[in-house]
């Protein structure tokens, strides 16, 4: 079987599976969660060089966007994945977090890969991962950790079954995991704000700094961060000759819109590529928000930055058939419809199941504020019922700030696996200290039966839909509750 490119080239043919030195064992998917489960994350110093020394050995032929920032990572690889699949590839998609099972972070063309995949994908890895150890290299830099197997495991499958790809960064950038892999052509910085401060650096610049480390020599770069963290992401691009287009915020009657993108050194891009970054300027300046998939005014300037690298990767000379004609409007119009079909749980998610609510993984101080902004353009002049919870090394503080409003509602549970949560009773204090009525509840479920009594007691005056945010382990639970699972 073939499919096709948007220029009409063959992409890609059902491929035959090559054999691998490295001796694999069956697996069945509770063993390979199970395997995954055991290797845990890793807390040594962060660094590259046990990936790269794995790569040099089990090399993968990829063609991918790489996708990194504080927030927007998922949403921007989501629609990237989307607009390149409208236009006729077959795409591989890694994200992160998942929030019901691991097979989550493995998509091709925004369908999550089947168990038995999943489970066939990660005996190949544990066992190259055993080889790997057997030598001396191995030896001495030790096995594979959580993050990096399955790292490893989307190399693998999507080499296998894609034709390109779109890696999220896990953490960071320099040295993160995917910052191993050969074949990129983009790279995306959406933001950069404060968050993972203990193992980033504490202030905006240092964090800009760990992740200008995706930028890649002489290959074109995209960001939407802030007046505050683009000196060093020019910089780096600078000293590495890179093209690099900044969709600098501007503010429009108390929104963030963006102005024209300002360009860098796009004179070292090919002329097609100069030639769509011109087509696309005027009609991204028109983009609205009934022109996406995903919800919530923070969306516009995600589905830019996709937009700007899926036709920057599009028109690379590597991705461009000899010969073919293009047709700038028809590739328009196609980008358009992956931008309407993009769909991301957990992100401004409209959920009329079982409740009515708003789930929102926003867990930092630059999340919580898109999402007030986001609430308040959809509900002018409204109050909020918040379920609200967060992780203990999270700035709850800061986050709560930029959330909550004098007058909103917000219930705290205190949730199953509180020891690595954030104290609801400290939440419910802070909260109370910003002008909300704010209560602690023993569980999820008794949060949500509260909110939803108290918001049918309330005027107009407050949203007719709770928000439930803070985490994606809470977003987790309200999915599950949904779906009667719990």
């Amino acid at each position: 079987m073939a499919t096709y490119d948007f220029f009409g080239s063959v992409l890609w043919v059902s491929p035959v599976v090559s054999s691998d030195k490295a001796k694999t064992e069956s697996l069945g998917y509770g063993d390979a969660v199970a395997y995954l489960q055991g290797l845990g994350p890793t807390i040594e110093k962060p660094g590259l060089m046990r990936m790269q020394a794995y790569f040099s050995l089990y090399k993968e032929a990829l063609r991918f966007i790489h996708v990194g920032g504080t927030n927007g990572k998922g949403s921007v690889s989501t629609f990237c994945s989307a607009i390149l699949h409208r236009a006729g590839y077959r795409v591989g998609k890694f994200t992160g977090p998942h929030l019901s099972v691991f097979n989550e972070r493995f998509a091709v063309d925004d369908e999550i890969i089947a168990d038995e995949d999943f489970a066939r994908a990660l005996a190949v890895v544990k066992a190259r991962n055993e080889e790997f150890q057997s030598r001396e290299e191995g030896a001495q830099l030790g096995g594979l950790s959580w993050f990096e197997v399955l790292t490893a495991m989307a190399a693998f499958y999507f080499a296998e079954n894609t034709t390109v790809q779109v890696f999220e960064v896990g953490l960071g950038g320099r040295f993160d995991a995917t910052n191993a892999l050969s074949g990129v052509l983009v790279s995306v910085i959406c933001n950069v704000d404060l968050d993972h401060v203990h193992i980033l650096g504490d202030t905006v610049e240092k964090i800009a700094f760990e992740k200008a480390g995706i930028v890649k020599s002489g290959l074109p770069i995209v960001t939407a961060c802030s007046d505050q963290a683009f000196p060093v992401l020019e910089r780096r691009a600078g000293s590495l000759n890179s093209p690099l287009v900044w969709l600098k915020r501007n503010k429009v009657h108390g929104l963030e819109s963006l102005h024209v993108p300002i360009l860098f050194r796009t004179e070292l891009l090919t002329s097609l590529q100069q030639e769509g970054l011109t087509f696309l300027a005027a009609r991204l300046a028109k983009l609205s928000q009934t022109d996406l998939g995903l919800s919530g005014s923070y969306q516009r300037i995600n589905a830019a930055c996709a937009v700007y690298a899926s036709w920057l990767f599009m028109l690379s000379p590597e991705n461009l058939p000899a010969g073919k004609q293009l047709d700038f409007e028809s590739l328009w119009q196609s980008t358009l419809s992956g931008l309407r079909e993009a769909r991301w749980p957990g992100r401004f998610q409209l959920l009329d199941r079982g409740f009515s609510a708003i789930l929102d993984g926003a867990h930092n101080r630059l999340g919580a504020k898109a999402l007030r902004a986001s609430l308040e353009e959809a509900y002018a002049g409204k109050n909020f019922v918040f379920v609200f919870a967060c992780f203990e090394n999270k700035d709850y503080q800061n986050i709560l700030r930029e959330l909550i409003a004098p007058g909103d509602i917000v219930y705290c549970p205190v949730l199953s696996h509180a020891r690595s949560m954030r104290s609801a009773e400290e939440l419910v204090d802070f909260a109370a200290s910003l002008g909300a009525r704010a209560k602690t509840s023993n569980g999820f479920a008794e949060a949500l039966k509260s909110a939803q009594e108290k918001r049918l007691s309330l005027s107009d005056s407050f949203a007719d839909r709770l928000i439930i945010t803070g985490s994606f382990s809470l977003i987790k639970e309200a999915l599950e509750f949904s779906e009667g699972v719990k």
